[in-house]
């Protein structure tokens, strides 16, 4: 009877067998399902229809797409071949032998070729960043900023710095003279007459000092000269005016005659035009002419005046018109506004008025009337009227014309 171990033995090569032929089972049922799968392909093939043809006519819509493809080739074959001028970005427009396109503000256009036959510049002044105008022997290019242009060379054969003055970054020397320093002013050194700095002299370095000093007055002549300006300083007090002036107290710049020697109040008739005149002792501007008015016009009446200045009594010319009622129909000093007279020493200045329809005339402040004032004051033509005429007064005036009457008073007027 076998033992334990080998009937254990013999059961395992048995299960080994089984498991053998349990594998050689599944294997062929996978090769059969393989040729079942080859067989259904087999029997496709062999029931799909040969290789055959077909003409045009029996392929729907064919004929019409190869018609168009036609029609688009032979557009293309006759269609004329393209230039450059077809293209957006570019202008042919102007071409000359010898041009290249070159690029500007989005546009390709014909212009000259600054490169030559190269691929570059041939000559300094080629170069877009380089100009030569001006250039002398000597020069070099100096760079500006942003071009380089000839310029003079300040290091010389080759030294390191300025030769001269005038190369030097902080001077100047425009304008120099002999005499001359540089002198020190907002960063710049330039040409200056020199400043010495404060000092003394002795009597002997001064050439001819002491020469001319022995020329002037000793002292006794100067006492003797104080003692003279003394009594003449003593003497000068007694010219001086002890009245006040018409200006300081009235301030009247320029007047025909002192207010108080002009207390007499004469008519202006109507229809007589009255012209008076001075002389300024002073170069002045006025800007303010003074009548005084002693009793008033009555009525209803016009009154018109002028002011005239000029180099003579014969030669005056109106500076100023001023009219109206207000001037006469109430007594007192007018003060009537005049704008700016610019009036030169020597100048003649005069008024002419005349007053028109009033039941009683003004009566204006002028020297007494007497027998004999005319003689005395007309000598020369100061005060003048002519009857019968009519406003406005003249826009020229000549007081030493024949068609006027000498006067026996002056009416008073004033500058202010």
């Amino acid at each position: 009877m076998p033992s334990n171990p080998e009937r254990i033995a013999r059961a395992a090569e048995q299960n080994l067998l089984i498991d053998q032929c349990n594998n050689t089972t599944n294997t062929v049922a996978e090769h059969t399902s393989t040729l079942s799968d080859h067989g259904a392909r087999l029997l496709s093939l062999e029931s799909a229809p040969p290789p055959h043809t077909h003409p045009i006519s029996e392929v729907t819509g064919l004929r019409t797409e190869l018609d168009d493809h036609d029609a688009r080739l032979s557009t293309l074959e006759t269609a004329p071949a393209p230039v450059l001028d077809d293209l957006a970005d570019v202008t042919a427009t102007g071409a000359t032998d010898g041009q290249v396109l070159k690029f500007s503000a989005g546009t390709w256009a014909p212009a000259d070729d600054a490169t030559g036959t190269g691929g570059g510049a041939t000559t300094l002044d080629q170069l877009d960043d380089v100009t030569t105008a001006g250039a002398a022997a000597g020069h070099v290019l100096k760079f500006n900023g942003s071009t380089w242009a000839p310029g003079t060379d300040n290091t010389s054969s080759g030294g390191t710095g300025a030769t001269v003055l005038d190369e030097l970054t902080d001077v100047s020397t425009t304008g120099a003279t002999d005499g001359q320093a540089l002198v020190y002013s907002a960063g710049t050194w330039s040409p200056s007459a020199p400043t010495p700095a404060a000092h003394v002299h002795a009597v002997a370095d001064v050439t001819g000092l002491q020469a001319a000093l022995h020329g002037k007055a000793d002292d006794a002549e100067i006492t003797a000269l104080d003692g003279r300006i003394g009594n003449l300083e003593n003497a000068a007090s007694a010219l001086y005016p002890t009245t006040a002036s018409d200006t300081l107290l009235y301030g009247d710049v320029i007047s025909s005659h002192q207010r108080s020697d002009c207390q007499w109040g004469e008519s202006l008739t109507n229809n007589y035009m009255t012209a008076v005149a001075t002389r300024s002792p002073k170069d002045f501007t006025a800007t303010e002419l003074r009548l005084c008015v002693t009793a008033a016009a009555v009525g209803s009446g016009t009154f018109d005046l002028k002011v005239y200045t000029g180099p003579s009594l014969s030669t005056l010319a109106e500076r100023h018109w001023a009219y109206g009622q207000d001037k006469v129909n109430t007594a007192g000093v007018k003060h009537i506004p005049i704008g700016d007279l610019a009036i030169a020493e020597g100048d003649h200045i005069a008024i002419c008025m005349i007053a028109t329809g009033w039941t009683t005339s003004p009566r204006l402040s002028s020297t007494p009337t007497g027998t004999g004032a005319q003689l005395l004051i007309g000598e020369r033509p100061y005060s003048v009227y002519q009857a019968g005429q009519t406003f406005p007064p003249p826009a020229v005036l000549n007081t030493t014309e024949s068609k006027w009457t000498r006067a026996n008073q002056l009416f008073w007027f004033a500058f202010a």
